[in-house]
């Protein structure tokens, strides 16, 4: 939620982010979030990762959140460029 609030205010302008693409950037977080938190912590039980490995499962999860959500929330600006304007307001 908080990489959400944050990649929302630090969007650029030039592009408009609907309600949809909100949500589904929120969902594409959660979704990626629990999936690595879940996954890591099945494989540190059955063994197939190190016991002592274990708290770099929670740090994953939140990281690969986060890199979801930059790249949901930003994509507009990624697929289709930003517009760039002098003091002037020239393009």
């Amino acid at each position: 939620s908080y990489n959400l609030v944050v990649n929302y205010a630090n969007r650029n302008t030039s592009n408009t982010l609907s309600t949809h693409q909100i949500a589904a950037a929120y969902a594409t977080a959660v979704t990626a979030s629990v999936t690595i938190a879940v996954s890591l912590g099945q494989a540190v039980r059955a063994g197939r990762i190190p016991r002592f490995l274990s708290p770099v499962a929670p740090y994953a999860a939140v990281a690969s959140a986060g890199v979801a959500n930059v790249i949901v929330m930003r994509y507009n600006e990624i697929s289709e460029g930003v517009a760039v304007r002098d003091s002037h307001g020239d393009a």
